[in-house]
């Protein structure tokens, strides 16, 4: 169901809910920042470790201070966090946000094109994990890219010079046992990004931020779901939400969300699960209509020797047949059936052998996979090593895009496909290899390490292009991809 109000209810009780609910976020914003400000202090990006003498003066001036203004703040903000924990049991799944007559680039018929976007907007100190800084200023700066592009990407094509022949993939000549009528997929790695019809974000943590990122994204996505979540003692020790948000240049008829079951590490205080959308593409006639379902979600990341992820892959599947169940009509024509998001697990390491074999792919079709194990020649890697994030040769959207067309380059900056665990250490600390000349090592699993997804249902639609985004260099830690699919 589509719920347009935050809170149940009607009138004056649903008014005052929601202003109790903005009154205890405001109680507890302070505390929350003047702590993560204080660590901040002692994690520096290395951007700000290449001068020592201001990151030294800045614990200097600012430690006491932040300290200080964390303890004073503390006993209000018990008591917003008081009085945010009724709300959150009755506060609904997602919110719901509407721009009517956004002016917006006409969407092409029978052309959908559907991006997965990973974000990393948390507070100051979390986003420094990830070796990023400033989420308000990155809030602001993603949303105004995306836009940009929406507006100007025809003007941007010159810049990118002409397709790397090696970019282009002919399912037909690679596998002779395919059907002839399927198109060849035309791949690219481009440093714009192309006219967008749904983009499917990951991590949008923080209510604040993405309040900056909707601002920007609804001149041209008039229809928004963010702030997923489902919060009990349970399921997220009423924490954090699941950090998932869905624009749609179309109209959204039906909306559900999920947590996972399991989870394990970090994640128990937050709220990962699976956000789930019907939208409609279009009406055929006096009671017909085309629709399609967008599913977003994001993995357990880390694992390690805990199985987590195939048991929410497991929930998954179960809950998109249920949702196409319950949401089916006869009037309906579905022309778009698809998930995408962040996995947290690629095709080709050792460590994800068993999760790349799950029953969901075959029910969907990876276009980047050339089987179970392999992946098609033309794939790169979508997660940055972080202690390489700030180097010149990746600070712009250029600059990267030119670093993914290049095997060894991308091996500099990309994490491998040869994973043998899933930690933080072993994905953090995982160094490039070099010979004793200290030249790369060519690897066919260099660089190589695909965790975002976009997967589409076998026989809805067909692939017919497959996008490796660059275009948000320096404001996340993660390639952006985008799948064109026909119908």
């Amino acid at each position: 169901m589509l719920y347009k109000n935050t809170f149940p209810g009607w009138g004056p009780a649903q008014l005052v809910c929601e202003e109790c609910f903005l009154l205890a976020e405001v109680l507890v914003h302070p505390c929350l920042w003047s702590l993560s400000s204080l660590l901040s202090l002692y994690k520096p990006t290395t951007k700000e470790q290449a001068h020592p003498g201001r990151v030294l003066f800045n614990k200097t001036i600012w430690t006491v201070p932040f300290l200080v203004w964390h303890i004073c703040t503390s006993p209000i903000a018990l008591v917003g966090g008081l009085l945010r924990l009724p709300l959150l049991g009755i506060r609904r799944k997602y919110t719901y946000v509407h721009k009517p007559n956004a002016a917006q680039p006409a969407p092409i018929q029978g052309r959908y094109t559907v991006a997965s976007i990973n974000v990393c907007l948390f507070q100051e100190f979390p986003s420094r994990i990830s070796n990023l800084d400033d989420p308000y200023r990155r809030a602001k700066q993603i949303g105004e890219r995306i836009i940009i592009d929406q507006y100007f990407y025809k003007d941007f094509l010159p810049r990118n010079g002409p397709q790397n022949p090696e970019s282009r993939y002919s399912q037909r000549s690679r596998d002779p046992e395919r059907v002839p009528e399927r198109r060849d997929v035309e791949v690219s790695v481009e440093a714009h990004f192309s006219q967008l019809d749904f983009i499917c974000f990951q991590e949008v943590w923080q209510r604040c931020y993405s309040r900056l990122l909707i601002a920007e994204l609804q001149k041209v996505f008039p229809y928004v779901i963010h702030d997923a979540g489902h919060w009990s003692l349970g399921c997220n020790y009423f924490m954090f939400n699941s950090g998932l948000m869905f624009a749609s240049r179309y109209e959204i008829l039906d909306v559900d969300f999920k947590p996972f079951l399991n989870s394990c590490k970090f994640e128990v205080i937050n709220s990962k699960g699976l956000l789930m959308v019907k939208v409609l593409l279009g009406k055929t006639g006096a009671d017909k209509r085309d629709v399609g379902y967008i599913f977003c979600t994001h993995l357990q990341a880390n694992q390690g020797d805990e199985k987590v992820t195939d048991k929410q892959l497991d929930d998954i599947l179960r809950w998109t047949e249920e949702f196409r169940q319950e949401t089916a009509s006869k009037h309906d024509n579905v022309k778009l059936d698809c998930i995408s998001g962040d996995f947290n697990f690629d095709n080709m390491s050792p460590c994800d052998h068993e999760l790349s074999s799950h029953p969901l792919f075959d029910q969907y079709e990876d276009p980047c996979r050339e089987r179970q194990g392999m992946d098609k020649p033309w794939t790169v890697g979508t997660l940055l090593r972080h202690n390489r994030l700030w180097d010149q040769e990746v600070s712009t959207p250029e600059g990267l895009c030119s670093v993914l067309k290049d095997p060894l380059q991308r091996q500099r900056y990309m994490v491998d496909a040869d994973l043998q665990t899933s930690t933080p250490d072993s994905i953090d600390n995982a160094s490039c290899k070099f010979d004793h000349h200290g030249n790369v090592i060519p690897s066919p699993l260099g660089g190589k390490r695909r965790v975002d997804y976009i997967i589409h249902r076998k026989n809805v639609s067909r692939a017919s292009k497959f996008k490796f985004v660059s275009r948000l260099a320096t404001l996340t830690d993660h390639i952006q991809v985008a799948l064109t699919l026909e119908t």
